[in-house]
């Protein structure tokens, strides 16, 4: 074939990033000559020149769209092969007075004249350019006497001129990596690529460490000698512990001895810049135990640990400790240094970095908490039930539920239930309860629920079981034609005391549902209360405008309230007991807006045992109801995680 154009072309093909065994590769600009390409590899950081026949062929010669270089030997996965145009700068051509003079042969000179303009022209493989607008001149390269311990910069007028290197400049060469090394635990061997062949003042060689050491300890970097590892001050050898198998090292060759930026300290003593990731703390959420593989040598001023507070519980209660690697448990405080954590400051499953002071831990960062998929949305939908009729199985859209904390699963049985059913999410399984007519927990009976009737469970930690939240379908109709669907409106939670927690319900719904997922008192002998506002929360029904009707059951016997004329809505209401300072109130709250009529079932927990309250209040004023405000009979809310939905 023969060339006719030369069309635009960088004459560069590459790099391309080999299969394994890959031996063909293309190139997209012309050649006179198998000769005119550079072709490039570039192995595990090593570049080499191959060699034309011994390394490759070449296809396409004489080819305007160009043609291929074929290995010898396959290529090693993820190699880089580059292919260029190198053409021989040179003229074999030669024109007679009088001769023949063809189109060919000059179509061939002026094509071969382009391409190694083209050649030139190329970025990657010309030289420095001189812009140009800029009229600089550049002289000769000085001889390498003169080169000599001098630095190339550019004097005032913008000339290149020969500088002294400036006191303090390092002379060696930038960081170089050494991978993993080898040798034993106390000589330790660095290969790098390339190989140095002489150690020089100012050399940094970064590493992994492949084990930790026991004594002084020595470096061999390509075999030129082993040096000593000397600490920070040059003056001490490192001690055992001071390197920890699997961390990441730094050394610089001072010119005598490998020293570590870092002051290492004294003794077993650890890099004052270690970060530590210690995975889920267990213990306690105010004794935190925390274990790191490799294993924390000793505590040192500097040392971070990045962690996950413990998953059990509601967080801290408290001042808290830390214990890393059994080195011995350290107060964790504030910023400050001085100011301890308080209740709540680290709530569970949650990922937190603490630095050591050389004294105790010192709180720098909290990240969001890693909040389980029932907190995240409340109630989860779960579809239709699977296996049998005493032994149902679940499916929400993640099984990482939270039996820490009270929790929703709606769901639809795919047959009618038999006698004491139990409830599968995953590999947990639990018991499903009702609470009967007398107010106490049982089993369910067979017939309680319905083929795809619709049900809500509840799960609550403290008794470990589920309970059903919607009523048994022996006190329901099967037609659920008319009900309407529940939409989830708001959610609005905190673990700080506050006097009322006020809820707007949203217009648009003529019924709203309160889940209560938890609320305790601050005190103990306290009653939940419920009051409206008609005019936007500016103010709250007070007065004489409720009435109520309070049914509380327990093991104890069934205590009953009621009046008219009050000023707000009871809706727990144990004359004997109330509620105590470590309850754990959960349940729901309906509210018909047009009617002002509330009807409430909770649970919940007082110093004689579990409670059931079952309330309907109602309230005579007039107005639209706008907004919801919960409080205590006395004292306040200590905590309270509450969503709130309508039906249309």
């Amino acid at each position: 074939m023969t060339i006719n154009t030369v069309s635009a072309n960088d004459r560069r093909s590459g790099p391309f990033v080999a299969t394994a065994g890959q031996t063909v590769f293309s190139y997209a600009f012309p050649i006179y000559d198998e000769e005119d390409l550079l072709v490039t590899r570039v192995r595990s950081g090593v570049q080499t020149t191959l060699t034309l026949a011994a390394d490759y062929t070449v296809t396409g010669v004489n080819e305007e769209a160009g043609g291929t270089i074929v290995l010898t030997t396959g290529a090693t996965l993820n190699d880089s092969i580059t292919i260029a145009s190198e053409m021989t700068l040179e003229r074999t051509s030669y024109f007679q007075n009088g001769g023949d003079m063809t189109a060919e042969a000059l179509n061939q000179d002026f094509n071969r004249l382009l391409m190694m303009q083209q050649e030139r022209a190329n970025p990657a493989t010309s030289n420095v350019l001189i812009r140009t607008a800029d009229d600089y001149t550049p002289e000769d390269m000085p001889t390498a006497g003169l080169r000599a311990d001098t630095v190339l910069s550019f004097d005032a007028n913008g000339d290149l001129v020969l500088a002294p290197i400036p006191t303090g400049t390092v002379t060696g060469s930038p960081p170089i990596w050494a991978g993993t090394a080898g040798g034993t635990a106390n000589a330790i061997t660095l290969t790098t690529v390339p190989a140095i062949s002489a150690y020089a003042a100012g050399q940094e060689f970064i590493f992994i460490a492949s084990a930790t050491n026991t004594a002084a300890t020595t470096i061999n970097v390509s075999g030129v000698g082993a040096v000593a590892w000397k600490k920070g001050t040059a003056s001490t050898d490192l001690a055992a512990g001071d390197v920890q198998s699997g961390a990441l090292q730094r050394v610089v060759y001072d010119g005598t001895v490998f020293r570590t930026p870092t002051n290492f300290g004294t003794g077993a003593a650890v890099i004052t810049d270690t970060v530590v990731w210690a995975g889920q703390a267990t213990g306690t959420a105010d004794v935190m135990i925390a274990t790191p593989s490799p294993a924390l040598a000793a505590y040192a001023a500097g040392v971070r640990v990045l962690l996950i507070t413990p998953s059990a519980g509601t967080g801290n209660t408290g001042a808290v400790t830390l214990n890393v690697s059994s080195l011995g448990a350290l107060a964790i405080r504030k910023g400050d240094g001085s100011s301890a954590l308080v209740e709540g400051d680290l709530p569970p499953s949650t990922f937190i970095e603490v630095i050591h002071d050389g004294t105790l831990f010192r709180l720098l960062s909290i990240g969001m908490r890693q909040r389980s998929m029932t907190e995240l949305f409340g109630q989860v939908y779960c579809g239709v039930s699977t296996g049998t009729s005493t032994a149902y199985t679940v499916a929400p859209p993640v099984t990482t539920l939270d039996y820490d904390r009270p929790f929703e699963l709606a769901w639809k049985p795919h047959t009618a239930c038999g006698a004491a059913p139990t409830i599968t999410v995953g590999a947990v399984t639990k018991n499903l309860r009702k609470v009967n007519d007398a107010g106490t927990m049982t089993a369910l009976a067979a017939g309680d629920l319905f083929t795809n009737q619709p049900v809500v469970t509840r799960y609550d930690p403290d008794l470990g079981h589920y309970v059903l939240v919607t009523p048994p379908a022996n006190l329901l109709t099967n037609d659920t034609s008319t009900d309407a669907a529940w939409v989830r409106l708001s959610a609005t939670s905190g673990t700080s005391a506050v006097a009322t927690v006020d809820i707007e319900l949203p217009s648009g719904y003529s019924r709203y549902r309160l889940d209560v997922r938890d609320v305790a008192p601050s005190s103990a002998v306290a009653d939940l209360h419920l009051r409206f506002s008609t005019d936007n929360a500016v103010s709250y029904l007070a007065g004489t405008n409720y009435e109520h009707m309070v049914a509380d059951h327990s093991g104890a016997g069934d205590e009953h309230a009621g009046s008219s004329g009050e000023a707000q809505i009871l809706l727990t209401a144990n004359t004997t007991n109330s509620m105590s300072s470590s309850a754990r109130a959960f349940g729901h709250v309906d509210i018909d807006k047009a009617n002002k009529i509330t009807h409430g079932q909770l649970a919940y927990r007082t110093s004689a045992g579990l409670e059931i309250a079952h309330s309907m209040g109602v309230c005579g004023a007039g107005g639209t109801i706008t907004h919801i405000r919960l409080l205590m009979s006395s004292g306040n809310i200590a905590r309270y995680d509450l969503v709130l939905s309508g039906q249309v």
